[in-house]
């Protein structure tokens, strides 16, 4: 695989110096040596610019299957407690903590639709 890369460059410069005969010595095509140092420096500079991606990005920048994980969903067993609901101290007629079926697969959360969705999300982006 190395090797490949070694002859692309060679031909690639080699195809720069037919395109530009009369070349300035400052120019790329001026020296093998200042060909590929041009070519790490663009190099280097798209690996740095790729480092600068946001640490949480959005559900839709992100795939298909981790949005699905992301969704509201019917949670396997019996109904549990709303971690929302719990947090706020939210609480029924008889005293107990409010319960559902649904909630996030991906943190294995179990969340009312609506507003707990919603205010568990607001908390995440907050920090909280």
């Amino acid at each position: 695989m190395r090797y490949l890369v070694q002859v692309s460059i060679i031909n690639a410069f080699r195809f720069i110096k037919c395109a530009n005969p009369d070349a300035a010595r400052d120019t790329i095509a001026s020296s093998h040596l200042q060909f590929r140092t041009t070519i790490v420096k663009a190099l280097m500079k798209k690996a740095v610019a790729k480092k600068h991606v946001a640490e949480a990005p959005s559900v839709a920048g992100q795939s298909r299957l981790y949005a699905s994980a992301h969704a509201l969903s019917k949670m396997p067993g019996h109904k549990r407690r709303c971690f929302q609901c719990a947090v706020d101290s939210v609480k029924m007629a008889s005293g107990r903590t409010r319960e559902t079926t649904t909630g996030r697969h991906l943190c294995n959360i179990h969340l009312h639709g609506g507003a707990c969705y919603s205010k568990y999300h607001e908390n995440l982006k907050n920090g909280h």
